[in-house]
């Protein structure tokens, strides 16, 4: 048996650093969530600045492969301009070779140098250098993507920041119509801000406004036709999305999602779960799934079987016929609801 991933700190646990002004010599950053990697440095690097006492002892490095991780350890080695600290940022150090010598500057970090380094993407092993030393020591950390839960509570402590009131159904149902990328919904949520101007709650209303800004519809309706088992309107809006740039891959993922939620619920409900805790448990939004399962059509047995050979049978098609697909999408519409 492989060896399991050893525990990581979050990215996000250097808030208690930057409030404490108690930071580390090094950090190693890593993760898919690039927004929040970049987040994390500009916040470290601006709690650090004070510290400083000459702009030449500021570097940021944006690395290739035409650098060398010698030449970094030597700037950051060689003592400071001035009689303060200094600063030096490394983002893109997957694309540095020979990074196993950071394992030695790691081991005895000088006292005056603090080196951030931005790594974009996943780590599969630990056992290699430098980053056996680097989690030894406490320098590592890992920029997870948020999804479901978290995601929703990110938004809803992001929005507060920004002075709004953003309840936690309202944040689940902006996650369920603009998606889950983080990068795209902080954006989705600036626009919120502005749209509600002195306004100091952002309602449901406002979130199906703004995150539909240029469209008659989304695949939020579509659903909701769909788990009502309105035939017509739900083709309607099938065909107008596939029209409107949707591709019909990422339909299919939509309902078949849908469809396990609506599963997980007859489930988790027989044996006394609330919604509440059937949504936390199943790792979905609580608005997201307090409206999936109130989709009465696919809470019958047999509907909800029909439906998943359905959409079953559309992705057999897609892949492996020359069907359009308009016409898988009709014959979906058609086999799900009777």
């Amino acid at each position: 048996m492989g060896k399991s991933k050893p525990k990581i700190p979050s990215i996000r646990d250097i808030v208690s650093h930057i409030k404490g002004k108690n930071f580390l010599p090094v950090y190693y950053f890593f993760g898919e969530d690039t927004g929040t990697i970049d987040g994390a440095i500009d916040s470290l690097s601006k709690a650090i600045s004070p510290l400083l006492s000459s702009d030449f002892d500021k570097e940021n490095i944006s690395a290739d492969k035409s650098h060398s991780i010698n030449e970094i350890i030597d700037m950051a080695s060689a003592f400071p301009f001035g009689d303060g600290k200094k600063l030096i940022v490394v983002k893109n150090v997957e694309q540095l070779k020979e990074r196993k010598i950071l394992a030695g500057y790691a081991e005895n970090p000088p006292d005056f140098t603090f080196l951030i380094l931005a790594h974009f993407g996943k780590i599969n092993s630990f056992e290699s250098e430098p980053l056996k030393t680097l989690l030894k020591h406490g320098f590592l950390y890992e920029a997870k993507k948020l999804k479901g839960y978290e995601l929703s509570s990110w938004l809803v402590k992001k929005a507060a920041v920004l002075g709004k009131e953003l309840s936690n159904e309202n944040a689940g149902a902006l996650l369920e119509i603009a998606g889950e990328e983080r990068s795209f919904i902080e954006t989705q949520l600036n626009k919120l801000v502005d749209y509600t101007g002195e306004r100091k709650e952002i309602t449901i209303d406002d979130v199906k406004t703004v995150s539909s800004v240029g469209k008659e519809y989304s695949s939020f309706d579509f659903l909701d036709e769909l788990g009502h088992g309105n035939k017509a309107k739900a083709l309607e809006l099938g065909l107008k999305l596939l029209d409107s740039g949707e591709e019909i891959l990422k339909l299919l993922g939509l309902i078949s999602r849908f469809l396990k939620l609506i599963a997980h619920h007859t489930e988790l409900r027989s044996i006394g779960m609330t919604v509440d805790q059937a949504a936390k448990e199943v790792g979905v939004n609580p608005y997201f799934y307090k409206k999936t399962v109130n989709k009465t059509y696919f809470l019958n047995d047999e509907n909800l079987r029909r439906g998943a050979k359905a959409v079953l049978d559309a992705e057999i098609a897609l892949k492996s016929t020359a069907t359009d697909d308009k016409t898988v999408m009709t014959i979906l519409i058609a086999e799900m609801i009777k």
